[in-house]
């Protein structure tokens, strides 16, 4: 004949297993899918693709930005829609991209 398990002992088991499936052994790894986003300022050079002065963005199909990220076409937010004002896709600009925890925004940008 089985003894039954008592109610109080059955939850504290179940917490038991619980915090222990979720503790891992104690260690902690990155999330392999999730970028690590160098903080600074950086140097951005390419050419416009399209600007969206509604939604105060812009498409650059920019060149390589060393240890942030290799060549290739991306939307970035501006910080100021001024940036904005007498670009059209094609004009080749330079600027400056802020990366930060909150993403990637354009503060300066100029023709070339």
């Amino acid at each position: 004949m089985k003894m039954a398990m008592r109610p109080a002992r059955a939850v504290l088991i179940a917490a038991v297993m619980v915090v222990a499936a979720g503790c891992g052994g104690g260690m902690s790894t990155p999330d392999p899918v999730a970028p690590v986003i160098p903080s600074g300022t950086y140097d951005i050079r390419g050419s416009v693709v399209s600007v969206d002065r509604a939604r105060n963005i812009i498409e650059i199909n920019h060149e390589a930005i060393p240890g942030v990220m290799p060549a290739m076409t991306m939307p970035y937010e501006v910080a100021d829609p001024s940036l904005l004002q007498g670009l059209a896709p094609g004009d080749r600009v330079r600027g400056t991209l802020r990366v930060d925890s909150r993403g990637y925004v354009i503060t300066a940008l100029a023709k070339v």
